[in-house]
């Protein structure tokens, strides 16, 4: 049987030196280090091993990773095991029995099995963050005259993000004043851990009681027992130029991250990757990882630091492109998607 070598040869007129120094480095040679030559042989051990193991579940290391790159852009973390990536590659093309795809639930489930360690939230009806009418909607300025508080103080235990959230005592109020557009719909989002009512009061001494104006004082109750997003829909009506919202908390009600968006008529959401750990305010932080190199490598200039570092408390593995990417890969044509990293601050609580 012709090998490969032969073959590449007898490809050639006989006019060409097949022990050409080119002809050997780039076709192929005695040593079987030529590139054609290397390649193909790779390519025919990889068909074999796929003749033996057709089913990428069943696969692992190296053939597992070229399996995979052949229909999709995955790639393993640093030091990810198999059955972590196997698991991963799942939460994309197996879909557990579900027909439709790039709704809310699955997105969510995909962005969930691929970032174990982190917490994800997806919220709908949402803009822009350059877009967000609420000011110090984080609450990571404690000293800022935003807001109007009484019977509720900033708190570190109350973070969701950064160092500060709203801690209520029972029936306290949290409130903000700001000027809106009339005749227009918006959303108002915020996370909270407890039983908090929404309170809305327009300029005109009216009452938002979640689907029309009324005159007599309403308010409307949302209840997360652990932290999550709320939404909570207002419409405008053609007197309204400015509204007050308030927040009334049951005790040790929790609030964090509010945001109020103008309604877009069309479809979007946002991905929240919730990561545990310092900011870095006026640099890149990095830390090493678990094990200090020094204890496997005496050189320093040697050690791999930023094969297991962290960026400002968030794996280096997890970083931005991958979520964006996942994110592109998921959602539905003609649906605006957004993707926001935040930081719960390491605080003595």
């Amino acid at each position: 049987m012709i090998n490969i070598k032969e073959q590449l040869r007898n490809n050639f007129p006989l006019t060409i030196d097949r022990q050409k120094p080119n002809f050997c480095a780039i076709v192929a040679n005695d040593k079987g280090t030529g590139t054609i030559e290397l390649v193909l042989n790779e390519l025919i051990e990889y068909m074999k091993e796929w003749k033996d193991s057709d089913n990428i579940y069943e696969q692992t290391d190296v053939l597992l990773q070229k399996s995979t790159n052949l229909f999709s852009y995955l790639e393993a973390f640093t030091n990810e095991s198999d059955e972590s990536f196997k698991k991963r590659v799942k939460a994309l093309f197996v879909r557990g029995g579900t027909q439709k795809w790039g709704t809310p639930f699955n997105i969510l489930k995909t962005f969930k099995e691929y970032f174990a360690l982190s917490n994800v939230f997806l919220v709908e009806n949402i803009d822009d963050e350059k877009n967000n009418l609420i000011k110090n909607g984080e609450f990571d300025n404690n000293l800022s005259n935003e807001w109007i508080l009484s019977n509720c103080d900033f708190s570190t235990v109350a973070r969701f993000s950064k160092t500060f959230g709203i801690l209520f005592q029972e029936n306290g109020t949290c409130t903000q004043e700001l000027r809106i557009e009339a005749d227009e719909n918006y959303y108002l989002h915020f996370f909270h851990e407890g039983k908090i009512s929404v309170k809305v009061k327009s300029n005109t001494n009216q009452y938002w009681n979640g689907e029309e104006w009324q005159n007599e004082e309403c308010q409307t109750l949302l209840n997360q027992t652990e932290w999550n997003d709320s939404q909570f829909f207002i419409h405008t009506d053609s007197e309204t130029s400015n509204i007050s919202i308030a927040f009334v908390g049951e005790n040790n009600s929790k609030m964090d991250f509010v945001r109020l968006f103008k309604y877009v008529n069309y479809p979007t959401f946002r991905i929240i990757v919730q990561n545990k750990g310092s900011t870095g305010k006026n640099s890149l932080a990095l830390s090493p990882a678990n094990e200090d190199p020094s204890q496997k490598i005496k050189n320093y200039e040697l050690a791999g630091y930023y094969e297991d570092s962290f960026l400002t408390g968030v794996s280096s593995g997890f970083a931005k492109d991958i979520y964006n990417d996942l994110l592109t890969y998921l959602k539905a044509e003609g649906v605006k998607a957004y993707l926001q990293i935040i930081t719960k601050d390491v605080v003595e609580d």
